[in-house]
């Protein structure tokens, strides 16, 4: 599929036989190889994953999926810091049979769409051989629908090429929330690092923010001012306040915007790697959102 892709394979599978069918031989080939095994199952396939197994057992690392895809910022530095240790440690490769967690709503489940998006950007270049299972059984044909927008590769009987695959960016520009206006935030005056560090530090503090979490977006958001002095023409303002039981720092530049919806999805160091600042700032927050600014330039809001 080009180099901005991954071996990201899709298995939907309508029976326990079918999904251990795939299974096994996985596994196999990469064992043969001498590759790292990992295996990220439900609770329901769990049993089934571990009894399936057979000669490979002992070389398959096993994560509960609820446990692993807590959110997908997590995922990604998972598998990032994952897939680092193992070719430390000798691997080939790496290769991931894997299901996602359940989700309880649309909008839930629209961030785990991104993530299987981003997950072909974030990792091409390296060796890394992934299959996600789904289980037609249970899931709804619209997400199956868009599962299918974010695999390059699908596998029924054989594996064959996705002429349904989309380009992430497309995929994660579609199912990024629509930003909102926020009259509720206030305006912070801020001069130079230090300054704003210390301003930023008074309003937490002011909105009862744990400390941890203070310490996160302080951090998070000098990420963020640093990317404004280097790329944005520096910072244009800082604005904060409480949004739906959260604290939300505002960042905006006076730069020429930015048009790439995966920045700072990437790993720092990958082939595929940008937006360092970013990364870490997502790593460090809840939630992250890039927005055009009205004046021009980039707005990066950021929840505690």
């Amino acid at each position: 599929m080009g180099r901005d892709s991954i071996d990201h394979d899709l298995l939907v599978y309508d029976s326990d036989e079918q999904y251990a069918e795939h299974l096994v031989p996985f596994f196999e080939a990469g064992f043969d190889r001498g590759e790292a095994l990992v295996a990220v199952p439900g609770r329901a396939t769990e049993p089934m994953v571990r009894e399936a197994l057979g000669r490979v057992s002992e070389r398959v690392t096993i994560h509960a999926c609820e446990e692993w895809y807590t959110r997908p910022e997590a995922a990604l530095a998972g598998y990032d810091a994952a897939t680092r240790a193992f070719l430390r440690d000798g691997a080939a490769g790496v290769r991931v049979f894997a299901e996602l967690p359940f989700c309880s709503s649309p909008r839930e489940w629209s961030r785990w769409v991104r993530y299987e998006a981003i997950i072909n950007r974030a990792f091409a270049g390296r060796p890394v051989t992934l299959m996600c299972t789904c289980d037609s059984r249970v899931l709804h044909e619209h997400m199956l629908d868009e599962m299918f927008h974010t695999h390059p590769h699908v596998v029924s009987g054989e594996r064959r090429e996705n002429p349904d695959y989309h380009d992430p960016a497309e995929v994660v520009r579609r199912f990024e929330p629509e930003p909102e206006p926020l009259p509720e935030l206030h305006n912070v005056p801020v001069g130079d690092a230090r300054a704003f560090r210390g301003a930023l530090a008074r309003e937490l503090a002011d909105a009862g923010v744990a400390p941890d979490h203070a310490e996160a977006m302080i951090l998070a958001a000098g990420e963020v001012v640093v990317n404004a002095g280097r790329h944005g023409d520096g910072l244009r303002t800082l604005r904060v306040g409480g949004n739906e039981g959260s604290f939300l720092c505002e960042v905006s530049d006076a730069g020429p915007g930015l048009d790439d919806p995966l920045a700072g999805w990437g790993p720092p160091g990958a082939p595929a790697g940008n937006g360092g600042g970013l990364w870490v700032a997502r790593q460090l927050t809840r939630r992250l959102d890039l927005l055009p600014s009205p004046e021009g330039g980039l707005t990066v809001r950021l929840w505690a």
